[in-house]
């Protein structure tokens, strides 16, 4: 037998042993792995084209009469900044052209009467040439949201039970209604959703036209809430591709301990936009409404220096209410008493605060809209309303 022969007759013989030594999945991994992979060209590009539709009857496909002429259709390219455009035909069309390979966010919106703006996310590949964007009606419009705690106040680290009931007062179907759920700062003192269900998952829930459902769920009281005084669920409703439906917040009382606010208050009779020697205003009376329940829990007067203080007052989320002929200047402050920290807003929205005298009755007075401050409150002893 001459050197190849031998040659041939030896690597058959190690491939048996070795076929038989392994699985067979592992020899296949093995070949494969061996094998050219051909990877994506990044500079690989598509087209992004499809339809804009209506669905006016809740199918999730594009029917006869369904197609929205005249929206706009575009996206962002992180590569360049630059927005790419394109409207709708009578057809409901689009083209956006070649798009590199990547995930990007298609939106539209000038879209007419009876129809929400949307955003969509979209991989730019072999598909992206077909796409049907669904817009839906304005949740808003049809969709109503209730919530409720069902205690008043919590400890730290108790469940929290919420029943929230959603309502479509519509006469058309609503589909994939999900919460989401605001967490500004660092959400310590806001609930957790994360056992809420359908309500937070991927699908959602429907509602009927004329339909109403309540939803029991439960969350976890932060233990970071003692240092708030409240636990806060602000969330809004919305349908899938849809940024915009009802918010609702809901406040419940977390015990705690009791803190001081103080702040001053001016009146800006030059318009020049902050305070100068003789715009702090003295005896403005003022009472402090607890804004999970509303009641006037202390009252204050300011003094020579436009300055007004609460002492020793419990932990939490108050409104400023005035008793005499004052109102806010544009909108006024809702306060925070506590010691969570609120990180660069606290110093931004520390005051001193705008006020101007009150319209005469019958005359409609300034906005009542309220925005938020934190206090550095003092920590005292556990506090129980």
């Amino acid at each position: 037998m001459g050197g190849a022969d031998r040659l041939h007759q030896l690597l058959i013989w190690e491939w048996n042993v070795f076929r038989h030594a392994l699985p067979i999945a592992t020899l296949t991994a093995l070949l494969l792995a061996a094998a050219p992979v051909a990877l994506a060209d990044p500079g690989e590009t598509y087209q992004v084209a499809g339809v804009v539709y209506g669905d006016k009857n809740d199918n999730g496909s594009v029917d006869p009469g369904e197609a929205i002429a005249g929206a706009t259709v575009s996206t962002i390219l992180p590569s360049d900044m630059h927005p790419r455009s394109a409207q709708t035909g009578e057809d409901g069309r689009f083209d956006l052209g070649e798009l590199p390979a990547k995930k990007i966010t298609v939106t539209v919106d000038n879209v007419p009467e009876g129809w929400a703006t949307a955003s969509f996310p979209v991989q730019v590949d072999e598909r992206a040439g077909q796409l049907q964007l669904r817009l839906a009606p304005p949740p808003a419009a049809t969709l109503t949201v209730a919530g409720v705690f069902d205690r008043d106040e919590y400890e730290p680290g108790e469940t929290a039970r919420l029943s929230w009931t959603l309502r479509n007062t519509g006469d058309k179907p609503l589909s994939r209604i999900t919460a989401r759920c605001y967490r500004g700062g660092n959400g310590l003192d806001e609930v957790t959703t994360e056992q809420w269900g359908d309500l937070v998952s991927a699908d959602g829930v429907g509602l009927a036209p004329g339909q109403a459902r309540t939803f029991q769920v439960h969350s976890e009281v932060p233990a970071e809430t003692v240092d708030y005084g409240v636990v806060r669920a602000e969330c809004t409703f919305a349908q899938a591709g849809q940024s915009t439906g009802p918010r609702v917040r809901l406040l419940a009382h977390v015990a705690s301990g009791t803190g001081d606010k103080e702040f001053q208050l001016f009146e800006d009779r030059n318009g020049n936009q902050r305070p100068d020697d003789g715009e702090y205003r003295a005896g403005i009376a003022a009472s402090l409404v607890d804004q999970v329940d509303q009641r006037v829990i202390a009252t204050a007067v300011s003094d020579a220096d436009g300055r007004m203080t609460f002492t020793d007052q419990p932990f939490g989320v108050y409104a400023l209410r005035f008793d005499g002929p004052w109102t806010w200047a544009g909108t006024g402050p809702e306060l925070k008493i506590g010691t969570g920290s609120c990180e660069s807003y606290c110093a931004r929205k520390a005051g001193p605060f705008q006020v101007k005298p009150a319209a005469p009755k019958g005359v409609l007075s300034g906005a009542t809209a309220l925005w938020q401050v934190y206090s550095r409150g003092i920590t005292g002893a556990a506090h129980r309303r």
